[in-house]
């Protein structure tokens, strides 16, 4: 029986109903990736200022703008049991808190990471700097706080938008000296919108955009930034930039 050389232009039904079950199966995986929750678009709203807190004022902080302050800025003066001059930031709401040691807040350089990994202490007093003198126990002043002599130094902030948490930053100039008002300055804040998501000290942008203020105004600074609070420990004995200060008086 002669035999055709000429090959069949028409599948087995067998290879038909295998491409058309990998054909099925590629249109529901595609489907089923469209359905799948897209990640937010992260962005760092910041907001510029350039307010002086004189004494025995209040500054009222709205990181994310909504109408809903979420720390106080306070400039303290008293005479009455000792004379002293302080200045705090404190949460509104029990679950913000400030970035630092088990005490104080931390005067953070440009550049340091502010997110999951940063330490909020939950018994912190919120005390930024502080000097007093008590006629009764003390023969010298004392200082408190890591704010003592900071310029363009950074809070970092941790608050509740819609029970989820956000971080954020906000920049100050504060100077504290005896028997003086503390004097401070606020130039600016900023917050990332997308939850849990971690924003540099003076970042304005997201990576790849315009970058950030670390140093707005041109200045040297004392410390260099660092991109982890693990080296910094934040108020641990080996940064010396804020111990110097404490130390001494003027």
């Amino acid at each position: 029986m002669k035999r055709s050389t000429q090959a069949s232009s028409a599948p087995s039904h067998s290879l038909q109903d295998r491409l058309d079950r990998y054909v099925l199966a590629a249109g529901a995986a595609a489907i089923g990736c469209l359905a799948l929750p897209q990640p937010a678009n992260a962005e760092i709203v910041y907001t510029k200022v350039n307010q002086t807190i004189p004494s025995d004022t209040t500054f009222y902080l709205d990181l994310n703008n909504d109408g809903i302050v979420d720390f106080e800025l306070k400039n303290h003066e008293s005479d009455r049991i000792a004379l002293k001059a302080d200045l705090f930031m404190l949460p509104v709401a029990s679950s913000n808190r400030t970035a630092g040691e088990a005490k104080y807040p931390s005067a953070l350089p440009g550049g340091v990471t502010i997110g999951p990994n940063t330490i909020f202490p939950k018994n912190g007093d919120g005390k930024l700097a502080e000097w007093s003198y008590s006629f009764s126990t003390t023969q010298v002043p004392r200082f408190f706080g890591h704010w003592r002599h900071a310029t363009n130094r950074y809070l970092g902030l941790k608050f509740i938008i819609n029970g989820e948490v956000h971080y954020g930053w906000a920049r100050l100039t504060v100077d504290c000296r005896y028997l003086r008002p503390v004097q401070a300055k606020i130039t600016g804040y900023a917050y990332e919108t997308v939850a849990d998501q971690s924003i540099d000290a003076g970042q304005t942008k997201e990576s790849g955009e315009e970058l950030s203020e670390v140093n707005p105004a041109g200045l040297p600074e004392t410390n260099s930034p660092a991109k982890s609070l693990g080296m910094l420990a934040l108020g641990s004995p080996s940064l010396t930039l804020w111990k110097r200060d404490e130390n001494s008086i003027e």
